[in-house]
């Protein structure tokens, strides 16, 4: 079973960007960015972390994720 997660901002967005365009363009893009997501997918089952855990790490990490995925942060990448 695959699971996408979705981020519903981005979600929203494109769904109100797929009115105005053909149909087939929104699915292509929609594959597209499905499989940019998959590419940087780690299997947490392969390095002994269940459900569970991935749930409550989750929520931990939610507290500054919008900190994390702000593109200044990016500048940290470099040092």
């Amino acid at each position: 079973m695959t699971t996408i997660q979705l981020n519903i901002p981005d979600e929203i967005a494109r769904l109100m960007n797929s009115f105005s365009q053909p149909k087939e363009e929104f699915v292509l893009e929609a594959i597209e960015e499905k499989i940019i997501r998959e590419q940087g997918k780690v299997k947490l089952v392969e390095r002994g972390i269940g459900e569970a855990e991935a749930l409550t790490q989750r929520a931990a990490f939610a507290t500054f994720a919008e900190d994390w995925d702000n593109p200044e942060m990016d500048a940290y990448d470099k040092l």
